[in-house]
Parts: C-alpha cells; structure tokens; sequence
C-alpha cells in the first residue's frame, strides 16, 4: 500500500482498510470481497493501486468455473423517483 497518500478531493490524509467492490465488464457484474484500498479518513473516498485494478479487472473478465460463483446476492431494482415536498 502507498504510503503518505493524499487524497486529491479534499486534502485529508489516507489509511488502509478493505472493502467490497462491485465490478462490471460489460453486462457481467461480480461482487469482489476483500479488496484493499486506501480511504479517505475526512470524505472516505476510495483510492485503488493499480495492481489492485488489474487484479478486479481479471475476476470480472474470467468465466464463471465450477461450482462458482462463491454466493448469489438477489437485489431489488427500482428506478429513481424525485421526493417533491408538497
């Protein structure tokens, strides 16, 4: 992990920790547990090294093998409705 790192939208300094990352490749979205970041500790905004990206970008490319994948998660859709307060 880079260490001493900034965070470039508000100045705050960065920590590691470990997060779930929702990745796509094209209509294919995996869920990728553990993936280490730095976050942000005033926005909490994320930062990804670069190895870590290409590492999410391989699981979201690969063909499921089998007995995968680890877990199914079903998940409501709905779409986005203004609140207009009366």
């Amino acid at each position: 992990m880079i260490k001493g790192y900034k965070c470039y939208h508000c100045g705050g300094d960065t920590e590691p920790d470990v997060v779930d990352h929702e990745a796509r490749w094209g209509e294919q979205r995996v869920l990728v547990r553990g993936v280490p970041v730095l976050r942000c500790v005033r926005c909490h905004e994320l930062f990804f090294e670069p190895a870590v990206l290409d590492v999410i970008k391989k699981i979201a490319r690969e063909e499921p093998k089998p007995g995968e994948p680890e877990i199914v998660i079903r998940m409501p859709v709905r779409s986005y409705e203004p609140v207009v307060n009366p």
